[in-house]
Order: C-alpha cells, then sequence, then structure tokens
C-alpha cells in the first residue's frame, strides 16, 4: 500500500470533522441571533451611556448601539450574554469569559520571603443586561 492510497481515507475524517464543527457553529448562530428585550445597566457609571461595538458570527452584522443606564432595548442574545460575561461556545471556560468586567487585584504579602504579591480578588462588572423574556 503506498502513501497516498493509505492517506485517501483520511480527509474524509477530517472534513467530517469540519461538517460537524460547521454545524453545531451554524446551531449556536440560530439561537444567539434570535432578539431578546431587556434592560440595559451600566454598572460603571449608574445614569450614563456607553457605546457598545461587537462582533461575533462571520456573516453577521456589527452590532453597534449607544445604550443608556436604564433604558430598554432589544438586542440578539449573544450581545445580552457577552454584556454579562457569558460565552455559550466558550466550553473549557464553563462559558464564563469576564467579558464587560475587569480584576480586582489585591496585594498580600509571602509569608515565607516577606515580598508583595499580587493576587487577582474579585472581578468587577461594567454592563450588564437585565432579560424582560423571563421576567415573572
Amino acid at each position: 500500500m503506498t502513501a497516498s492510497a493509505a492517506m485517501k481515507g483520511a480527509p474524509s475524517i477530517i472534513h467530517s470533522n469540519k461538517d460537524a464543527a460547521q454545524k453545531e457553529l451554524q446551531t449556536f448562530i440560530e439561537e444567539e441571533c434570535k432578539p431578546v428585550k431587556g434592560i440595559f445597566k451600566n454598572y460603571e457609571c449608574v445614569g450614563g451611556s456607553a457605546k457598545i461595538i461587537q462582533h461575533k458570527y462571520r456573516g453577521q452584522p456589527l452590532f453597534s448601539k449607544t445604550m443608556e443606564d436604564g433604558k430598554e432595548y432589544e438586542v440578539p442574545l449573544w450581545v445580552a450574554r457577552w454584556l454579562n460575561g457569558i460565552d455559550v461556545t466558550a466550553k473549557a471556560l464553563n462559558g464564563r469569559i469576564g467579558s464587560c468586567s475587569y480584576a480586582r487585584h489585591q496585594h498580600s504579602v509571602d509569608r515565607n520571603t516577606g515580598q508583595p504579591i499580587q493576587v487577582e480578588g474579585q472581578r468587577r462588572q461594567r454592563y450588564g443586561f437585565q432579560s424582560l423574556e423571563y421576567a415573572a
């Protein structure tokens, strides 16, 4: 058996994995591009506004909107999730990507060496989106 004959089966395996990944991605796109209604929350500057510009999926339009704190908006589901720091496609991170937030570091002293060390403390949320779809 030649090397080229042995490789004939390999492309179909790779191609089928690519097809499966494309199908999975397409289901994410269909789910996450549905519009949801909710209230934009600006935790960083209460009562202020923020220009949100974000793009996630190839072939989908860029999301660009100036949003004011406490006002109701209709946005794609992926934008609402992004504002809350969630991405369902980030399976390795269990969906928690920490977008729209920043780390607040704490400083401590190493007991063995006496040297100061920096430790990531809590994450502070900048923006959020409260969905009205599931409100009772």
